[in-house]
């Protein structure tokens, strides 16, 4: 299968492919497939087999295999090879990415300006996603009232809820965002739950016009647009790491007491996948 590889960091990048478009030919490329899952098991005594209790996907090495075409280009790549970055893996028309780690660089041998290496890649999540997330509203509620209406006429605009759909092979962890253009009068509260996981975040505190509140469920964190951390405002039953979008659908409902409407929700989350290529 011929995959051509993009590796991108801050400092630079590089490609890797067949060396018609790019200065480093792949002879060989290992760990784009399924990755190795370490179980947890037990066994009883005086039963067949065993009993699997657990399971998990372990970290994932991808290792590529190659000429260098340029003796030039050797001191771009161990440029890009000294910093964390994100691996673009394009075959035919599919192309994901991953977050990895640059674990070594070995350098094979070198034939007139032709240097063979092995580069060695790490992603501690070893599930690969597509190269844009997915982005929904999932609450938005705008008051349409102007000084002057002829009726009928709608007052307000609203979606509240929806259902979120994860097409990827894997649980995935969303990043919500909540943008409040108006401030609630006192205290407020802001409920947004998983109905199919029964996972719920719930907000308490004074909205400000104008503010923006970030939730990260992977990281567990939550801030506003200063970088100010909010965990003292969710309740004492908010696990924000629990708050994942299973394989499927997901309904998500959005609930706020004692909030201004002019309040929008944003969704945003990658499908995960278990191999680099459909």
């Amino acid at each position: 299968m011929d995959y051509i590889l993009k590796f991108v960091t801050s400092v630079g990048e590089f490609l890797m492919g067949d060396g018609k478009h790019s200065y480093f030919k792949i002879s060989a490329v290992r760990g784009l497939g399924f990755p190795d899952v370490e179980r947890q098991t037990i066994v009883y005594s005086g039963r067949r087999g065993e009993k699997t209790v657990s399971k998990r996907f372990m970290p994932r090495t991808i290792s590529v295999r190659g000429d260098c075409l340029k003796k030039e280009a050797v001191a771009e790549i161990t440029s890009c090879m000294a910093e964390n970055g994100v691996l673009y893996v394009k075959c035919g028309e599919s192309e994901r990415k991953i977050n990895v780690t640059p674990t070594a660089m070995e350098d094979i041998e070198k034939i007139g300006d032709v240097t063979r290496l092995v580069l060695q890649f790490t992603a501690d999540d070893p599930a690969f996603c597509d190269c844009e997330p997915v982005r929904k509203g999932i609450y938005e509620r705008v008051d349409l009232v102007s000084e002057s209406f002829t009726p009928p006429c709608v007052f307000t605009r609203r979606v509240e809820g929806g259902n979120l759909i994860n097409e990827g092979d894997v649980a995935t962890e969303p990043v919500i965002t909540v943008i409040c253009n108006g401030a609630s009068e006192g205290e407020a509260s802001l409920i947004i739950k998983n109905n199919d996981t029964g996972a719920k975040i719930e907000i308490n505190k004074t909205f400000s016009a104008g503010e923006t509140i970030t939730i990260d469920t992977k990281t567990a964190e939550i801030y506003n647009v200063s970088g100010s951390s909010l965990l003292s405002s969710i309740s004492d039953d908010t696990y924000l790491s629990e708050f994942v979008l299973k394989r499927g659908d997901n309904r998500i409902s959005v609930v706020s007491t004692e909030l201004s409407s002019q309040i929008s929700v944003i969704c945003e989350y990658d499908r995960k996948y278990l191999e680099a290529n459909i």
